[in-house]
């Protein structure tokens, strides 16, 4: 019941109830009876209504705790595949330690440090084996089709808070537009020299797409909060993850060597400048 309606109803019953409490005490005879009556009555439909009411809302959130619950788990998935593929990359192409807070993670550029030492020659370590290019692809279209699914079965019951978050970064985000065109982006410039790192063919995340992120990351910290106070018994250990730890070790696997990097960058510096002057 909406509170509009619940202050109308009590509005309505305190004049009646006033009334008949007024009839009751001031009238005489059966005006003082009905007056009696038309009391006792209300009090009844008073304790009635809200009673049922109370019961209902009971009834409605227990309906809802395993959605709310299924919701929180699927949207963390997501959010933790997103992050642990920058965070992969990160990890082992960059020498400097990560930070510890995500938010510090976004902002201080460490994505873009990490595209611009991934060297797209390196093969992931994953099964079957694969290439750099088709491995990020792959990732990408996995979290679209994650999103597909998610807002497929559970979009009705998705907060409009959580639904915008999503919307902006699975569908509204030019740059996660961008991300699902990396193949092509490689073929057409693969025979050309760009450099071989992965900031030349997938670009750095734009502030808008990182925003949403972090409000992403907000939204799943509130969210398990609220589970865990209402819903002690449904949660899990699973929550938004971020594994920065500055004394984690590291190896380095798909790091482009600093000579090379500062080579592949001069080269492509001259062959842009000779195609701007044509």
């Amino acid at each position: 019941m909406s509170n509009r309606y619940v202050i109308i109803l009590v509005l309505i019953l305190a004049i009646l109830f006033v009334l008949s409490l007024l009839s009751w005490i001031m009238g005489d005879g059966k005006l003082s009876e009905l007056g009696l009556s038309l009391t006792t009555q209300l009090i009844g439909v008073v304790l009635t209504v809200f009673l049922v009411d109370y019961l209902l809302q009971r009834m409605e959130k227990k309906k809802q705790r395993p959605r709310k619950f299924v919701i929180y788990i699927e949207i963390c998935v997501l959010f933790n595949r997103l992050v642990g593929l920058y965070y992969k990359l990160y990890s082992e192409s960059v020498v400097e330690p990560s930070p510890v807070s995500f938010v510090e993670f976004l902002r201080e550029g460490c994505i873009e440090k990490a595209l611009s030492y991934s060297d797209i020659r390196k093969e992931p370590l994953v099964a079957p084996k694969t290439t750099m290019i088709n491995y990020i692809y792959n990732e990408i279209i996995q979290l679209e089709r994650r999103y597909d699914r998610i807002m497929a079965q559970y979009g009705a019951f998705v907060p409009p808070e959580l639904g915008l978050f999503l919307h902006n970064l699975f569908r509204d985000s030019p740059y996660f537009s961008f991300l699902k065109h990396i193949q092509f982006n490689f073929k057409s410039r693969k025979n050309l020299p760009y450099p071989k790192t992965l900031l030349y063919f997938m670009g750095p995340p734009d502030d808008g797409f990182k925003e949403e992120l972090i409000k992403l990351y907000h939204w799943l910290l509130r969210e398990k909060k609220q589970l865990m106070k209402h819903y002690p018994e449904l949660i899990s250990p699973s929550e938004p993850t971020y594994c920065g730890n500055p004394k984690h070790k590291r190896h380095l696997r798909y790091r482009i060597s600093e000579d090379e990097r500062e080579k592949q960058e001069i080269e492509y510096n001259e062959w842009s400048n000779r195609r701007r002057n044509k």
